[in-house]
């Protein structure tokens, strides 16, 4: 399974994906902005989502694009309030 991973931060990105490689999915990229995320969209088929984001809380609006093309998003964040974030976007 191609999975793309949408994180500002390497530690949390590495965390996320070495898990994905030992599972033997292929870790198409790690974009950390809205523009990265949609330039490596076309490649995924399941994409894990950080809410927060470098160029602001982009990741319900990475979501709900991403799942208009068919990508299963799975939303991730260390922040209990960014929850409610997520849960205004479509679930995929």
């Amino acid at each position: 399974m191609n999975i793309l991973i949408v994180e500002d931060q390497w530690l949390l990105s590495s965390a996320v994906e070495e898990p994905v490689l030992s599972l033997g999915h292929e870790a198409i990229g790690t974009a950390t902005t809205a523009k990265e995320a949609y330039e490596l969209a076309d490649k995924a088929e399941v994409a894990f989502v950080d809410i927060n984001l470098i160029d602001g809380a982009t990741g319900p609006e990475i979501g709900r694009r991403l799942a208009a093309d068919g990508v299963t998003v799975v939303f991730m964040t260390g922040y209990r309030n960014s929850l409610a974030q997520a849960s205004m976007a479509p679930s995929g």
